[in-house]
């Protein structure tokens, strides 16, 4: 992998919770990227989607729309 390639990157990445008509937004379009070397940071209060943004980077879930891409690979794979 080039060394400027980013060893995460999220694109426009959705996740709703729950079922039916009691769906609830948890994530909204995110885009994110990380690059080896730096400190990237996760930020925000209680319920602000940080687990749900870090068990779709390792691949314990996937995302209702967008993609995810660990090393340039869908980490569910």
């Amino acid at each position: 992998m080039p060394r400027d390639e980013p060893v995460l990157r999220l694109s426009d990445v959705h996740r709703s919770l729950g079922r039916g008509r009691s769906r609830t937004p948890v994530l909204r379009g995110v885009d994110l990227t990380a690059r080896a070397g730096a400190v990237t940071v996760l930020l925000g209060p209680n319920g602000a989607g940080k687990s749900t943004t870090l068990g779709l980077c390792h691949g314990m879930d996937r995302p209702d729309a967008g993609t995810v891409r660990v090393f340039g690979a869908d980490p569910r794979r």
